[in-house]
This record gives structure tokens, C-alpha cells and sequence, in this order.
């Protein structure tokens, strides 16, 4: 995983600090299980699927379903090669 540091000095609230990680951790989860996407938004903390992929869109630039397929296709490629 990525290390994310916070401090005063990175211009972000402590809120938007904690999205951020959630994110991260979120898409990490996709990646390395098979969790729906239910269940990895709940596993970071959004009982709500939509307002969790509303979030994780606007901070990785694509959907939950989007980045599985990346990197499901990623995966894929670097087994054929």
C-alpha cells in the first residue's frame, strides 16, 4: 500500500486526509480480493455504494468497477507476455 502522510502543512482538511485513505485502501481491496464493491465500501467505512463510488470516481478518476477491470486487464497482459 502507499504510504499517505498528513500534516498542517499539505493544504487538505483532516477530513479530506481520511477520504484519501479510505480511497487508497478501498482500491487496494479491489485489486487484491474478489470482495464485491458493496463490501469493500463497507469494509473502508460507507454503508451507502453510491456515495462511496461517487467518491472513489472522484479520486482515482474512474469507477470501482473501472479500476477492477484496469487491473484485471493489466493482470492479463503481463501473464501473456
Amino acid at each position: 500500500m502507499a504510504k499517505i502522510s498528513w500534516n498542517r502543512n499539505n493544504n487538505i482538511s483532516t477530513q479530506q486526509f481520511i477520504i484519501s485513505l479510505k480511497m487508497e485502501m478501498a482500491s487496494q481491496s479491489l485489486k487484491k480480493s474478489s470482495m464485491t464493491i458493496k463490501k469493500v465500501a463497507n469494509s473502508v467505512g460507507y454503508d451507502n455504494q453510491m456515495e462511496f463510488s461517487k467518491l472513489f470516481k472522484k479520486h482515482l478518476n474512474m469507477t470501482p468497477t473501472q479500476w477492477r477491470e484496469q487491473d484485471i486487464f493489466q493482470q492479463s497482459i503481463n501473464n501473456y507476455e
